[in-house]
């Protein structure tokens, strides 16, 4: 009977025999969804199915983004609502939720994916060279943010800093599997680095040979 309601249009009588005579509320929203009865189908499956994540996206796929926001934002979904914000070409709060994104990167330990925001959304090439630096050797994700910041400085430009960036990381190292994992990114740098010179001084660097304290 749902079915046959659906294939003449009438969703919302097709939701109603799901929900009410057959106590098939999930179906019953996703037949509001795909009749595009995005307000309603939203209230099914955050109301009854405690499913808050598809009634934003449900109202989002509707174009109701403020309402959409506002669950996201309860959601700390940030990214999301950052998106929608540039979206809606309003500048100042996306510029707020993007950064709430980043912190939340940080307090999750996830420092390659706040510096990655900060260089990419936020056009904060700096800041996010200077999370990447300071997490060598110790911080989450070391070795990775300490490629992802010679990376950087490369987009950016900055062979100058790279080149003393490389001489003063043997002076970090404190642990072998640090030394280790300097070797590696220095032996990357002398072969993949854009700049004759720092791939000179990584090829040069002592602690690209060494593998133990």
């Amino acid at each position: 009977m749902a079915n046959r309601e659906i294939s003449l249009g009438r969703h919302r009588r097709a939701a109603y025999i799901l929900a009410e005579l057959l106590g098939d509320i999930s179906s019953a929203a996703a037949t509001l969804r795909d009749g595009e009865h995005f307000r309603e189908a939203a209230v099914l499956f955050e109301k009854k199915l405690n499913q808050p994540l598809a009634a934003a996206q449900c109202l989002q796929r509707g174009g109701l983004l403020a309402e959409a926001i506002v669950i996201y934002e309860r959601l700390e979904a940030w990214e999301t609502v950052a998106e929608i914000y540039d979206q809606l070409q309003q500048t100042e709060q996306a510029s707020v939720s993007w950064r709430k994104a980043v912190s939340k990167h940080l307090a999750a330990g996830d420092r390659l994916g706040a510096a990655k925001l900060l260089e990419e959304r936020l056009r904060q090439a700096e800041e996010a060279y200077e999370i990447l630096w300071s997490s060598w050797p110790a911080k989450p994700q070391a070795k990775g943010c300490l490629d992802a910041s010679f990376d950087l400085l490369a987009r950016i430009g900055d062979h100058a800093r790279a080149q003393q960036q490389v001489r003063h990381l043997r002076e970090r190292v404190q642990t072998s599997a640090q030394l280790g994992g300097l070797s590696q990114s220095l032996a990357k740098l002398a072969n993949n680095y854009p700049e004759e010179q720092v791939r000179f001084v990584a090829a040069d660097s002592p602690a690209a040979s060494l593998r133990t304290l």
